[in-house]
């Protein structure tokens, strides 16, 4: 159930009814049982398995919270091995067999003769890929983790535990919530109110990620399925083009979900966190990263990073860090080589942008040093562009089906090869200045709706509707899956 459906809007606004019409822990109620609808919609058996997952974990955040530490130790290994061997089945098995079929060449290996052995013995075909198993799977482990490092002091109930992993507006893709994030707003669900504001900017929320999604993101998914799998068939400016439009699509189509989710979660009286900070303005691979998926950054940051020794160590330490860090982001993408060494990539990125910032401080480029009054001045253009270039690249390894697909897109890109070039360039370039244009508004901080001129919004969002229907009766094509989903 897609929220850019009919059938969404029919579900959602019944909820919506529903909820705020109960009160005190009847909210909690609505969210757990309309959020495992949501998830069931899909598949009812992995709504089953997704629910005995969470019963899993709060069960055993109760053990390691009660446990002496030296216990609680033990418990929370347990309960990683299980979260972690449960993410392992469902995501990395064929790509495990893939590498140990490379490593050894048996064909015992082989992802066919295995599917084969699954159907003899099970009658099952193959391994189904879990809805949003890596997001909740994330959220479930901080939270025990957490709950062992001692930094949740409250106890919560089941309904508030269940409350916090399921709510279905961020289920699927995101953003990965962490405690200190939801918990303090259902405290007390008696003080959970309608808010004139919070509904005005719920709504211009949604419209916005309609408008990323479908007008942007959808119509543009086909031209990169097209692009990227078949780059032998394009010249080099369709497919540096195809880089630019995927950038407008990526960007389009997750930004685009983070707001219909905040937007969801206001309208119920909930706010979400931001996923992105105007990314596609960052100055560095690194900045980056703190404002392109923010709560999948700050996770690896706290839970593998920082760990694994983070900058406490010595500077070699700390760079090794740093790319494997990153490369595990890769893998948390995608399981396959391309998005190994994607976010390999990006590791080395930001160990080399470490590094040169070193020599800036030690005034060793003085090209770079800080006391060079027009760095900042240069880099606040350069900055961008370099990141933009370096993150296009980048884009190659991210949607092109394998690595062999992917250096053919490398090597005719950069050698100017000839070939089919799209009609649709100057379409790809356009939709990419539009998701500029959403970065900028990213950029922007935003005043409280004054209350005497609310009515001027309330007359914006009625304007912004119908111009929005307009364009959805012309434009929009048919719907297409959030490119998230699959992680």
């Amino acid at each position: 159930m897609l929220f850019s459906t009919t059938a969404f809007l029919l579900f959602f606004v019944l909820v919506y009814l529903v909820y705020w019409s109960v009160g005190g822990r009847g909210k909690l109620y609505v969210i757990v049982l309309s959020s495992i609808f949501f998830y069931g919609f899909w598949s009812p058996a992995f709504a089953v398995h997704f629910l005995a997952i969470a019963l899993l974990n709060f069960g055993f955040a109760r053990l390691v919270r009660r446990a002496h530490r030296s216990m609680g130790r033990v418990w929370l290994a347990l309960l990683l091995t299980i979260n972690l061997g449960n993410l392992f089945f469902f995501k990395y098995f064929y790509f495990f067999l893939e590498v140990m079929r490379d490593v050894t060449g048996s064909a015992i290996f082989q992802e066919t003769a295995f599917n084969g052995y699954l159907e003899a013995s099970m009658g099952i075909r193959g391994i189904v890929l879990p809805l949003a198993i890596s997001f909740y799977t994330f959220q479930l482990t901080a939270y025990v983790v957490d709950t062992y490092r001692g930094e949740i002091e409250k106890e919560h109930s089941l309904l508030e535990f269940l409350a916090f992993i399921l709510f279905f507006p961020q289920l699927v893709a995101g953003p990965i919530v962490r405690h200190q994030e939801f918990f303090f707003q259902i405290q007390d669900p008696n003080r959970i109110k309608p808010e004139e504001s919070q509904f005005i900017s719920g709504i211009y929320l949604l419209l916005q990620g309609i408008v990323k999604k479908v007008l942007i993101a959808d119509n543009l998914a086909p031209h990169t399925t097209l692009i990227f799998n078949q780059p032998e068939r394009f010249d080099w400016l369709t497919l540096v083009a195809g880089c630019f439009a995927f950038g407008a699509q990526l960007y389009c189509d997750f930004s685009g979900y983070t707001d219909l989710a905040r937007g969801q979660g206001r309208l119920l009286g909930i706010e979400l966190p931001e996923n992105f900070f105007a990314p596609y303005f960052s100055r560095s691979v690194r900045a980056l990263w703190n404002n392109w998926h923010r709560t999948l950054t700050s996770w690896v940051r706290d839970y593998v990073y920082i760990p694994l020794g983070g900058q406490t160590v010595s500077f070699a330490r700390t760079q090794f860090n740093i790319i494997l860090s990153w490369a595990l982001v890769g893998l948390w993408h995608g399981a396959s080589y391309n998005y190994l060494l994607l976010g390999t990539y990006h590791g080395f990125l930001i160990a080399a942008e470490i590094q040169l910032r070193r020599w800036q401080k030690a005034g060793i480029l003085p090209i770079l040093s800080e006391r060079w009054p027009r760095l900042g001045q240069i880099q606040r253009i350069t900055g961008p562009i370099y990141v933009l270039l370096m993150l296009g690249a980048g884009f190659v390894l991210f949607i092109t089906p394998d690595l062999e697909t992917a250096r053919t897109m490398y090597t005719r890109m950069f050698s100017g090869a000839g070939g089919t070039r799209s009609v649709y360039n100057d379409f790809f370039f356009l939709c990419f200045g539009a998701a500029l244009l959403f970065n900028y508004f990213q950029s922007r901080s935003f005043q409280p709706i004054p209350s005497n001129r609310r009515w001027r919004y309330y007359g914006g969002l009625i304007a912004g509707g119908f111009l929005l229907l307009i364009l959805l009766g012309r434009f929009a094509p048919g719907s297409e899956d959030f490119f998230y989903f699959q992680f």
